[in-house]
């Protein structure tokens, strides 16, 4: 029986062990990085019970919904506005510098944690992503008994509220988007890959921005919570996986035709996760539409320039059609 090394050269067959060797050296280093990363994971992940981290305010509760359980804020009296955070964010997004207080004098505001984030339930069933928390947010809606919203959302947040609007319009009164886009965030790179993504993760105490030391602590309290890391690397990867498909181009291709409620869409200039101009792109697609660039801002508009996003979300929500 002839072996591998008299069917090719030798120059080729000393090239194919050396890449041979190469891929089973990147798979021991791989695998010993998710190896290292789950045990470091382990030993920071060791709260079970996110009751224990609340309360985070009067106005938040956690509720039973179809899904599963959440954690709610509801504050307010009036025409609802739901809020929904980004990757790794929580309720705690929108009460930095005030802005839950600060829409609730005028307007009844509902905001979730995400499945995987904040105090909300974490499942080794769960497909994170889109698909999810766009059904997390109707059960909410529906545990709540609210009709119809203003939905509101950031980043990942926002591909709720345009999944919302394209598919449930007649939940849906009008979308406010910030820091939407549909490209690939370039600080998720290293993280997307297996292996290093969980010795990434698992050497930070907190994944994402903070912006105060309140919100640091919570941060750093969420991130205790088992199955919190796991979230987020699920979910960026499942993210690029549909960015790079077929079926996620056919969604880009389609979705944003789809919407017939207004839309706003406000986008900091100096945004480096979602680029503005691919954003700007997106926009277009939508019939009645409002694309804002705000000057001097990054990707977190609604925190980095709060008066502003403030003027526009209201002045928004006071001409739609009751």
């Amino acid at each position: 029986m002839s072996s591998l090394s008299e069917k090719f050269p030798g120059n080729i067959y000393r090239g194919l062990k050396i890449i041979g060797l190469l891929i089973l050296v990147l798979f021991l280093i791989f695998g010993a990085l998710y190896i290292t990363g789950k045990i470091i994971t382990s030993q920071i992940e060791t709260e079970s019970d996110p009751h224990a981290l609340a309360p985070w305010g009067p106005e938040t509760s956690f509720i039973a919904t179809g899904s599963g359980e959440t954690h709610i804020l509801d504050a307010g009296e009036g025409d609802v506005i739901l809020l929904v955070h980004g990757s790794s964010g929580s309720i705690a997004d929108w009460q930095e510098g005030g802005l839950v207080d600060r829409l609730a004098e005028s307007y009844r505001v509902v905001a979730f944690d995400s499945y995987g984030f904040g105090l909300s339930k974490r499942n080794d069933s769960f497909e994170y992503g889109h698909p999810l928390w766009t059904q997390q947010a109707l059960d909410v809606l529906d545990a709540l008994e609210i009709e119809h919203v203003v939905v509101v959302g950031h980043s990942a947040g926002a591909g709720v509220a345009i999944a919302l609007a394209a598919y449930f319009p007649e939940r849906v009164r009008g979308v406010v988007l910030t820091g939407h886009g549909f490209t690939a965030d370039p600080a998720q790179m290293m993280p997307m890959l297996p292996g290093i993504g969980e010795f990434w993760a698992a050497r930070r105490s907190v994944i994402g921005d903070t912006f105060s030391e309140s919100y640091r602590e919570r941060a750093e309290a969420v991130h205790r919570i088992r199955g919190t890391r796991a979230a987020y690397l699920a979910f960026i990867r499942s993210q690029a996986l549909l960015l790079a498909s077929a079926e996620g181009r056919q969604i880009a291709a389609t979705i944003y035709e789809a919407i017939d409620v207004p839309v706003l869409q406000l986008h900091g200039a100096a945004d480096q996760s979602q680029d503005i101009e691919s954003a700007r792109a997106l926009s277009s697609r939508i019939a009645d539409t409002r694309f804002v660039t705000i000057e001097g801002s990054d990707h977190h508009v609604h925190i980095d320039a709060p008066d502003r996003w403030i003027e526009e979300v209201t002045k928004f929500v006071a001409n739609l059609q009751p």
